[in-house]
């Protein structure tokens, strides 16, 4: 009964992520202990005073990705969430984001990540639909 009303919750949560440029598949997760949210101005400081010790990640789909990042942005997709793909040290500052604040694929990713053991795990929820709104720079 657990699994199929799982299963029931990510379906009706795809909406959110039903962009062509997002990966429509990408689940939204509700976890209980969701990692802290990152601002734009948040995320944009951050960026300008750490940049080498900020690890952004895109989890938009690859298409998405190089149409523009945000500067720094690493790509990967929320279901290639490794340790392998992630820094070293389960201390370093991560942020995930995707396509706005209803896409999950960024949940997803960060949820797994604080399930690898990393500890300072963050999601910028506006997105990359966010970000240009705002007119922030990009990365292609």
């Amino acid at each position: 009964m657990r699994v199929l009303l799982a299963s029931l919750a990510i379906s009706l949560s795809l909406a959110g992520c039903a962009s062509n440029k997002v990966d429509a598949a990408a689940p939204h997760t509700t976890a209980a202990a969701e990692p802290p949210t990152l601002s734009i101005d948040e995320l944009e400081k951050r960026l300008a005073d750490k940049p080498t010790e900020t690890f952004v990640f895109d989890a938009n789909s690859e298409e998405s990705f190089k149409e523009g990042h945000v500067p720094h942005a690493q790509w990967l997709a929320y279901d290639q969430v490794t340790e392998a793909r992630l820094p070293k040290d389960k201390n370093a500052y991560l942020v995930f984001y995707c396509y706005n604040p209803l896409c999950g694929a960024s949940h997803q990713a960060a949820e797994t990540a604080t399930q690898l053991g990393y500890r300072n795990v963050h999601i910028y929820r506006g997105g990359i639909q966010g970000w240009r709104a705002a007119q922030k720079p990009l990365e292609r």
